[in-house]
């Protein structure tokens, strides 16, 4: 978990917990911030969590009066496929997430953009072959965003199964995730 604070305080604790225990807790703190809208993101903490829905609850605890501000939070998960599907980990942190399309074939994609940039995506097979362009140096603002990918090559036929590199790149900034493709 990450979180992005500010704070003209002492600052306080960002608990997060899941039936009633306490999985992890980000520290906010003058010491990083010095303003009410001087923001900085916490370092990322990790935390156990079991299989399947859970409720998760924010609590904030610190002295008297005003705590910190508290611009956005993220919870990034990593987890292993299962048994069924060769082993690999797939890493979801970092601004660009990835997720399977329930019920069709196809890889979906959320982003977001704290500035404007050219954005580009590419997914890339393990050859170093560009499969698809998604998008290739498009003017975007800031905001968020979705796109899928509905697993077809350039040349509008189904790629085939198995593990793909997707290229984001905003800016200077430039992202390389492992996805599994599965039809």
């Amino acid at each position: 978990m990450t979180a992005r604070v500010a704070t003209a305080t002492a600052g306080g604790v960002i608990e997060l917990s899941t039936d009633g225990h306490v999985r992890c807790s980000i520290p906010v703190s003058s010491q990083w911030s010095e303003g009410w809208q001087d923001w900085y993101t916490s370092s990322p903490l990790e935390a156990a969590f079991d299989q399947g829905t859970q409720e998760v609850k924010l609590t904030f605890k610190g002295g008297e009066g005003y705590l910190f501000n508290l611009n956005w939070f993220d919870l990034s998960f990593k987890r292993t496929l299962p048994a069924s599907v060769p082993q690999i980990t797939e890493d979801l942190s970092g601004h660009m997430f990835t997720y399977p399309l329930m019920g069709r074939s196809g890889i979906g994609m959320s982003y977001e953009l704290v500035e404007p940039a050219l954005v580009s995506i590419r997914i890339i097979n393990l050859t170093g072959q560009i499969s698809r362009v998604l998008m290739d140096h498009k003017p975007q603002s800031p905001g968020s965003y979705k796109l899928t990918w509905d697993g077809n090559t350039e040349e509008g036929i189904r790629a085939p199964e198995g593990i793909y590199l997707l290229v984001f790149e905003a800016g200077t900034r430039r992202e390389v995730q492992k996805v599994l493709y599965i039809r």
